[in-house]
């Protein structure tokens, strides 16, 4: 079991300089407790430590979950973890739960394209995953109701898996 803080505090600075990731809500102790509550998936190498990350957040409701913190090490990438990382997170929810992501990342955007994600357009997007869970002031953008503003200008983009 990985539960050595300095573990945590290493993947927390690693997430946090990612850019495309959003870096206040990675604290050691929130990543920790995601994978000790079985709500995120953690790539451990013996020398290197977390070598890849995922986590499903909690929302405000059970059955809702936010895919997000998707990192693979550096020297890690294009040999598939991101793949594996979310085949293994997927299966941590319930058949019937709803997984969306929010996103602008390309190489992100990619790989759940390539499996299958369902891409909503602005006009569904408080229909599907209402505001309230899956948008607030982000490290993107800090006004009170971004996404909607982001979304209408294409900067973000919300993922549904089928």
């Amino acid at each position: 079991m990985i539960d050595q803080a300095s573990v945590w505090e290493d993947l927390s600075r690693r997430l946090q300089a990612e850019p495309m990731i959003m870096g206040e809500r990675n604290t050691p102790e929130n990543l920790q407790n995601l994978y000790l509550q079985n709500r995120a998936i953690a790539q451990f190498d013996g020398q290197k430590g977390i070598i890849a990350f995922v986590a499903l957040w909690p929302t405000r409701v059970a059955a809702i979950h936010e895919f997000g913190s998707i990192w693979v090490d550096s020297e890690r990438r294009g040999h598939k973890l991101g793949s594996w990382l979310m085949d293994k997170v997927i299966a941590l929810a319930q058949p019937a739960d709803v997984i969306f992501l929010i996103t602008k990342n390309p190489a992100v955007i990619h790989l759940v394209e390539k499996h299958g994600w369902m891409e909503a357009g602005v006009s569904d997007w408080d229909r599907i995953i209402p505001l309230r869970l899956s948008c607030g002031p982000c490290d993107f953008q800090q006004e009170s109701k971004p996404c909607a503003k982001q979304a209408k200008r294409g900067e973000c983009s919300l993922f549904i898996r089928r």
